[in-house]
């Protein structure tokens, strides 16, 4: 991962992973695109993300309100990952496992 590959702040929906400041581990956070409401304007106009403030509250927030100053987009082996922790698919398991899949 390149320094160019960080930044600030998410600029997509999606899930992103984020860093804590002075911690060198990444996690992974949704992040959600806010539309604007007036009629025929379907433009994106901010971006907030997640952060777990207990097991019962994730809510969103903006940037600047936001722990997390580094971000980056998961790899394809994080997101397969991502996608089981959020439940959105089935853990690959002997079972689930097909003929070219590897192990």
């Amino acid at each position: 991962m390149a320094d160019t590959d960080i930044l600030p702040w998410p600029t997509s929906e999606g899930y992103w992973m984020g860093a804590l400041p002075k911690c060198g581990t990444w996690f992974p956070l949704h992040v959600m695109g806010l539309k604007s409401d007036l009629p025929g304007d379907e433009r994106i106009i901010g971006y907030v993300a997640k952060f777990p403030e207990s097991q019962e509250s994730w809510p969103y927030l903006f940037s600047g309100n936001h722990p997390i100053d580094k971000w980056r987009l998961p790899t394809p082996e994080e997101m397969v990952r991502i996608k089981h922790f959020y439940g959105q698919t089935q853990p690959v398991t002997p079972a689930t496992r097909t003929a070219t899949s590897r192990t």
